[in-house]
């Protein structure tokens, strides 16, 4: 079968199908190396390793539309399918890492040493930019077009991509270990296991609450908010009450968490397939645009990229 039929049949078999999209999965790196995905049960399963051995352990992840980022202690920024645990692009940062944070088209990764410099990463892992945040940087977030930072002094501040000139937001009582972001709160935990809730927009306090972490990364999943710390532990907590509401972990050290719905296949980002994606892939593969139909992330487009997109497609992806 020619690959001009095979798209045509992929064509053909997507028109009448329906496909809804998948729940949101949290994934969580740790400084043995592994990358995990939280199962029904909340227990961490591992998914793959960040880059190799000698690529140091992953301190911060972040999620693109359809993969996953971390970034080692080295500087090793590592791309993997969040399904097989595949690293399928590994490039280095000449610096240490303190946070990153990857924009909302899925292209572009901000990453941040601990000195507060921070580096605009392209697709390849080549650095467009970097600048200078005017303080330590212990972690950071993407808010539309606007880079929030929190630091080790305590502040957690905003700036439009690329801008240097970050504006206060808020304040925590200890290092901003970790940041969160919903259509209505903020989320930050310090180091010493507090969790501030703070308006998303405006960022005035609303309250805080004490874990038993040091609170290395916080996200929001299903109504819970999730709080990880360095020892392995995982705590489910009511985002509004600050209830504990259970606790898993592995034992081995946990060093962030994201939540991330991955969906190749909704290529317009609309959060539904239908043949306007169908629409985006024939014509992405067609143009050899590689950010629209290199479904496997092999960097060449073939084959098996209509195969990958008929399964995301088909299967309402994972």
């Amino acid at each position: 079968m020619t690959t001009t039929t095979r798209t045509t049949t992929a064509i053909a078999l997507l028109a009448f199908a329906g496909a809804a999209l998948g729940a949101p999965k949290a994934y969580i790196s740790s400084s043995n190396g592994g990358v995990y995905a939280l199962d029904a049960t909340f227990t961490p399963v591992l998914v793959g390793q960040h880059g190799g051995v000698l690529n140091g352990s992953p301190v911060a992840i972040s999620a693109a539309h359809d993969h996953l980022v971390t970034v080692g202690t080295v500087g090793a920024v590592s791309r993997m399918d969040p399904a097989s645990g595949d690293v399928f692009a590994l490039y280095q940062i000449w610096h240490g890492i303190g946070g990153s944070a990857i924009t909302t088209d899925g292209d572009q990764l901000f990453v941040s040493d601990v000195l507060g410099n921070i580096s605009y990463l392209d697709a390849n892992g080549d650095e467009n930019e970097t600048y200078y945040a005017g303080m330590q940087v212990s972690s950071m977030l993407v808010n539309g077009d606007d880079l929030v930072i929190g630091s080790p002094n305590t502040l957690i501040l905003s700036a439009p991509f690329g801008d240097p000139n970050f504006e206060f937001i808020s304040a925590c009582g200890g290092i901003v270990n970790s940041l969160a972001l919903t259509d209505d709160h903020l989320f930050a935990g310090d180091a010493n296991g507090t969790v501030y809730r703070f308006a998303a927009a405006g960022g005035a306090y609303e309250t805080t609450f004490e874990t038993l972490t040091d609170a290395k990364g916080v996200a929001v999943l299903g109504g819970e908010l999730l709080v990880v710390g360095s020892d392995g532990t995982l705590e489910r907590r009511d985002p509004i009450s600050g209830t504990l509401l259970g606790t898993s972990g592995l034992g081995v050290p946990f060093t962030g968490i994201v939540v991330a719905d991955f969906c190749f296949a909704d290529l317009n980002a609309d959060e539904s397939l239908d043949t306007d994606d169908v629409d985006a892939f024939v014509g992405g593969f067609v143009a050899s645009d590689l950010s629209m139909a290199d479904c496997n992330g092999s960097g060449n487009l073939n084959v098996d990229d209509i195969d990958c997109f008929v399964s995301s497609f088909l299967a309402g992806c994972p």
